[in-house]
């Protein structure tokens, strides 16, 4: 039986109320996510907070504001920050995004999307809402993040290789552009399972592209991911 609970650094995320766990892909993005002069910070189905919590960690000068529509992942979100060091510059909303207007801009957006577009739903709607593209769409998650977007800020996403194209496209059609981009795999030799993207709403650039094992040949952690991470994990 697994914890209810996950224990980093700094803070501890308990995830027993929410319907999305801790997980590899949103460590990987709030380690990720470039954060040099960020002030301040969307955290778009914020979940467990987890995000939010790394974020304000690595950049002590900056506000987030970590949303959410459900109300359960939203009080749990809340009870982690105010336990966290960085309990006076996260703020908890239950909000859906497609209701914010653009009165407020954000130099840095980030979110770990719904993408299991094909997939069965699940039963319980609070996990079908998390893991599926049901009450927000790619181009309505582009578009949106576009008008909340400062003029010079980043966007940040994680997503499963196989929808990156779809991502890119929906984006790009929301005057989006990438301009990092990160292919995480699991173990070397095996092909990327889960791609990391920032965008800009400008054109132009040449986009930076690297690849992240996680794990060598001999299924140890490598030292790229050790030190992408270390800041956080425990061991």
């Amino acid at each position: 039986m697994s914890n209810n609970y996950f224990k980093f650094k700094q803070f501890t995320v308990w995830h027993d109320r929410c319907a999305m766990k801790v997980g590899t892909d949103g460590t990987l993005l709030g380690a990720w996510a470039p954060v040099n002069s960020v002030r301040s910070v969307l955290d778009i189905g914020t979940g467990t907070g987890l995000i939010a919590l790394m974020i304000a960690q690595r950049q002590p000068l900056c506000r987030v504001n970590a949303i959410d529509i459900d109300a359960q992942a939203v009080e749990q979100v809340m009870a982690n920050v105010a336990e966290s060091p960085f309990h006076d510059r996260i703020k908890v909303n239950l909000q859906d995004i497609t209701l914010m207007d653009g009165d407020e801009m954000y130099d840095l957006i980030v979110c770990n999307p719904p993408f299991f577009q094909d997939s069965l739903r699940s039963p319980s709607e609070s996990r079908s809402f998390a893991r599926h593209n049901v009450a927000l769409s790619f181009d309505m998650l582009c578009r949106k993040a576009y008008d909340l977007l400062h003029p010079e800020g980043l966007f940040c996403v994680v997503i499963p290789t196989d929808v990156r194209d779809k991502f890119v496209r929906e984006a790009t059609g929301a005057k989006l552009f990438v301009t990092e981009e990160l292919e995480v795999c699991t173990k070397k030799g095996k092909h990327p399972k889960r791609v990391l993207l920032a965008f800009r709403k400008r054109m132009g650039e040449t986009p930076r592209k690297d690849i992240l094992y996680m794990m060598d040949e001999h299924g140890m952690y490598t030292g790229e991911y050790r030190q992408l991470t270390g800041d956080f994990y425990l061991k």
